[in-house]
């Protein structure tokens, strides 16, 4: 039946679409297609009527079995969360304990890092050319030493002798004048092996120099 065109004015739809509004109704909400109009009244007058007419629901039902499941079901898992908690506490003071022999092996480890440094340290290419400098210098320098001595006591045995009061005691008693404290063959004995060794030394500088792999695995002595 069609609504006059009266009543069309105030956009109501139209009977097709009032018959697929209801088919739909019924077809998610079963249970209302049973229902007169003076109980679905009802229904929405009380409560109490209400609240037991949707609880009976099927959607309403499974909505609470799905929520049910799956507030025991995080009962569940809470409750096993609160059993492992002791191993949860015993891993974490296993972890702690662990941390800490890791920074003691590592501390020592560094400890016994620096110890090593400090014993080959001598034995660097740039320690053991700085010695063999060194001694390279000592020698030139007890060379230098034998040679101004030998210089100075015979300048002084000179002096002595040639002075008017050395000649006196010359012609007189010999001994009042004191005799250098090394001839010129100890002189050249002694300077000659002073001078070896300098220029020993030196081309084991330079030979050092010109390839520092020779100081590889060397100590000091056999550079020296």
């Amino acid at each position: 039946m069609s609504l006059p065109e009266a009543m069309n004015n105030y956009g109501l739809p139209d009977e097709t679409t009032v018959r697929a509004k209801q088919d739909a109704l019924r077809k998610d909400f079963p249970t209302f297609a049973n229902k007169s109009a003076e109980d679905l009244q009802d229904i929405l007058t009380y409560e109490d009527l209400f609240l037991s007419y949707f609880n009976g629901l099927d959607q309403v039902q499974m909505t609470k079995t799905v929520q049910l499941e799956l507030e025991q079901g995080n009962e569940a898992l809470s409750r096993r969360i609160l059993n492992q908690e002791p191993d949860l506490a015993q891993l974490r003071q296993t972890i702690v304990d662990q941390q800490a022999v890791l920074d003691s092996l590592t501390t020592n480890f560094y400890e016994r890092i620096k110890t090593q440094l400090d014993v080959v340290k001598p034995f660097a290419p740039s320690q053991l050319l700085g010695e063999l400098q060194r001694e390279v210098d000592r020698a030139d320098r007890e060379s230098d030493a034998v040679a101004q001595t030998f210089l100075y006591e015979r300048s002084q045995h000179h002096a002595a002798t040639s002075s008017p009061a050395g000649g006196e005691e010359a012609t007189g008693t010999s001994s009042s004048v004191a005799a250098p404290g090394m001839d010129h063959d100890q002189f050249i004995r002694q300077f000659k092996n002073a001078r070896k060794q300098y220029h020993l030394l030196t081309a084991k500088l330079e030979r050092t120099r010109a390839d520092p792999a020779t100081l590889d695995g060397l100590p000091t002595h056999t550079l020296l």
